[in-house]
């Protein structure tokens, strides 16, 4: 498997150096990628370096890690909560990871990032009733 394959982009899109390394128009294309998919999310809270394989996406008061993954795979989308990643569980507030090249089609990775938008700006867990 070619590294190209592995980060969802077309393979006749990238030149490799005999070392395996990509040229710039990796880069290129992750870049182009993260801008898309923040372009998407605006108004929310996004971290992570521009140029990286994830972006972090910070989730709004209200919304568990856990009930917001559950959501995207409900709407067809798989995530990973920040959880999986964390050292302790007080480090930081709920997130999600998206990957910006698990889809190889531009137009797919902005339909599924703006559909999580959505959900953020619409959708609100139903709350727990004890009674």
């Amino acid at each position: 498997e070619v590294l190209s394959e592995r980060l969802g982009v077309d393979p006749r899109r990238v030149r490799y150096l005999p070392n395996g390394v990509a040229l710039p128009a990796l880069r290129r294309d992750i870049a182009q990628r993260q801008r898309l998919a923040r372009a998407a999310l605006s108004g929310l809270e996004v971290a992570g370096d521009p140029e990286a394989l994830h972006l972090v996406l910070m989730l709004p008061g209200g919304w568990s890690e856990a009930d917001f993954v559950r959501a995207a795979r409900e709407a067809g989308i798989r995530l990973a909560g920040l959880d999986a990643f964390r050292l302790r569980a007080d480090e930081m507030r709920p997130g999600v990871r998206l990957n910006v090249t698990a889809l190889s089609d531009l137009n797919d990775l902005v339909a599924a990032v703006e559909k999580l938008a959505y959900l953020l700006r619409r959708a609100r867990p139903s709350a727990e009733r004890v009674i």
